[in-house]
Formats: structure tokens, sequence, C-alpha cells
């Protein structure tokens, strides 16, 4: 699969081989509705195939902490990373979100891209 990017009304997401990179727009609240067109275009993609989800937050948005439900029965997500240079929002993650993902050893948070995509990519 070649890198492509999927416009979105709420964000963009990057496609990579095995993984997808999502940047919410500004202001918006991320709900099951929209996770529910995320977790259709991963499956999509990663027919049977393991891949994880890296949202990158370089926007401030509200997230709806239930949506980390359904994310967590996705069988073939072998991550989720939250990346951010705000030490809130690599806060509010941890402390907060990171409780509704059924499988805490498969989210984490970053400071930087690099270092999630290198997580991602050491979850194979």
């Amino acid at each position: 699969m070649l890198t492509e990017d999927l416009v979105l009304k709420f964000g963009t997401i990057t496609a990579h081989n095995n993984y997808l990179i999502v940047r919410l727009n500004e202001g918006i609240l991320f709900d099951s509705e929209k996770n529910h067109e995320i977790i259709k275009i991963a499956k999509h993609l990663y027919i049977n195939k393991p891949f994880g989800i890296i949202s990158y937050r370089v926007n401030s948005f509200a997230v709806d902490p239930f949506v980390y439900a359904d994310l967590a029965e996705i069988h073939n997500l072998v991550g989720l990373a939250i990346v951010s240079e705000k030490e809130i929002t690599r806060n509010n993650a941890l402390i907060i979100e990171k409780k509704f993902f059924k499988n805490p050893e498969k989210f984490e948070v970053f400071k930087n891209l690099e270092d999630a995509i290198s997580w991602i990519n050491s979850s194979f």
C-alpha cells in the first residue's frame, strides 16, 4: 500500500503499510459516529492484517472516551498511540482515556510522532 491521505469532514487519515495516522480537526467532538468511520476505513485497508492507529493531536478537540471500547474490539489492532507536544493532552490520555481502553498494554502516549511510529512498528 502506498501512503495516501483520506480527507474526512472531521479530519485527515494518512494510511501507511501497517498503521494509520489520524489528525482530527480543531474543536470537534470525536464520538462513536466518527470513530466508526475510522474503524470502517481501517477494516477495509487492513483486512486480517495487523495494524496500529496513531492519533496525532496537533489540534485541540474533545474525545468521548467510550470510543475506546469499540477500538479495543478490533482483533488485528496491535496498538493505539496518542501523540501530542502538549503535556496536558498527554496526561489526559494517560490518566483518563487509557482507563477506557480494554487493552492498556496496547495503548501508549508519546511526545513526538517518530517515537509513536517506532512503538507501533515494534508491536508486530
